[in-house]
């Protein structure tokens, strides 16, 4: 009958001994790397654009113009800071790469638009946008507070136990 009499001692020290006793981890820095890549796509494109010849308005020279912003890497880093256990602070920097391409291609030029020194000045311009690149990119600063619902587990194994 001693063995019986041991039950209840052992169940209530297994039951409150590991509550009252230990505690599971809890992270209080959480250090995050992101990146990716970015596709590039066209922004605009005009395909008849008219414009004045150079010293003469009432002539035109036609031309289509468009811009694209090329494929590109997306990089950053977080940090999450709990100073309690169900609340914490946030920062981010990112920074994502915009190159841009600009086309132009003559349409129409004015048979009347050479002449002397400006010898299809309008193409020229056009030569020198195709020949250009562009270099961008944006800068994200991003900071918030962070709300933890379980803080010594997952969220998961709660709901794993539940009977069904």
């Amino acid at each position: 009958m001693r063995s019986f009499a041991f039950v209840p001692v052992a169940l209530t020290c297994l039951l409150v001994a590991p509550v009252a006793a230990q505690t599971g981890s809890e992270p209080n820095l959480v250090l995050t790397i992101l990146g990716g890549a970015v596709t590039g796509h066209d922004l605009w494109t005009i395909d008849k654009q008219p414009l004045t010849v150079l010293g003469d308005p009432s002539k035109y020279d036609t031309l289509a113009l468009s811009r694209q912003i090329g494929s590109s890497l997306m990089l950053g880093v977080a940090a999450t800071y709990f100073p309690s256990p169900h609340v914490g602070v946030h920062a981010e920097v990112s920074y994502l790469g915009l190159p841009v391409d600009g086309s132009c291609r003559g349409v129409y030029f004015h048979p009347d638009s050479s002449g002397g020194m400006d010898l299809h000045r309008n193409q020229q311009m056009c030569d020198d946008i195709q020949s250009q690149a562009g270099f961008g990119g944006a800068i994200s600063i991003f900071a918030g507070v962070t709300v933890r619902a379980a803080t010594r587990r997952a969220l998961g194994t709660r709901l794993a136990r539940l009977p069904g």
